[in-house]
């Protein structure tokens, strides 16, 4: 078996790649981990947290797919293993081993089936991912009206030091998803979905928790 690497890529500014790179290595410890570079040049085998993580658009994702798969490298996808390559050319090829020629009109029908599968379930990925991205800021939204309505007081009080946009982000997230205010997700998971430090995210929720201190 030849090089196998692990592929993390940062499409978002919340997006971490220390997480991807230990989903990666508890997968397959052997993996050389990469990120940020030119895919299409690189090894016999390559794992992927998401697919989402071979480009900006669904369309990328699909063109870089198809290139790779013709360049005959295997691909995995933690996230989405239905759409491994290994799959794809089991149905391919498994049936043409399986009894023989198959007439080149028969393959290529297969082919473009497969083919047309793939672009299909990428784009879902898509779709799936920016329906949670949607849902995640509209719960924001909710959790910062039903606090308000509660008289908690977001952000902070009136004359203290000047409030940025990012941590008025950031305290949207704790308020919407931090167990302390009625949300599902602990301490350590709140800070990772509002993409801050564990000392700036114990002071946003001291912060919240306790206007006027």
């Amino acid at each position: 078996m030849g090089t196998i690497y692990g592929y993390c890529r940062a499409s978002g500014r919340r997006q971490s790649i220390d997480r991807q790179k230990q989903k990666i290595l508890a997968a397959c410890p052997s993996a050389v981990v990469i990120q940020d570079v030119t895919i299409a040049k690189l090894g016999d085998r390559m794992i992927f947290d998401s697919v989402s993580h071979m480009g900006d658009t669904a369309d990328d994702c699909f063109l870089l797919y198809e290139k790779l798969f013709n360049l005959g490298v295997e691909l995995s996808f933690l996230k989405e293993p239905y759409l491994d390559t290994s799959v794809y050319r089991n149905a391919m090829y498994g049936h043409a081993n399986r009894i023989g020629v198959v007439p080149d009109s028969i393959l290529k029908g297969i082919t473009e089936y497969m083919t047309n599968l793939v672009r299909e379930q990428i784009q879902i990925t898509f779709d799936q991912r920016a329906l949670y991205a949607s849902t995640l800021r509209q719960r924001t939204r909710e959790g910062i009206a039903s606090a308000r309505t509660q008289g908690r007081q977001i952000g902070q009080p009136a004359g203290a030091k000047l409030t940025t946009k990012k941590s008025i982000q950031a305290k949207d997230v704790i308020v919407t998803h931090n167990k302390s205010f009625g949300g599902e997700l602990n301490d350590q998971d709140t800070w990772q979905l509002a993409g801050i430090s564990k000392m700036t995210f114990y002071k946003y929720k001291k912060e919240l928790l306790h206007p006027q201190i």
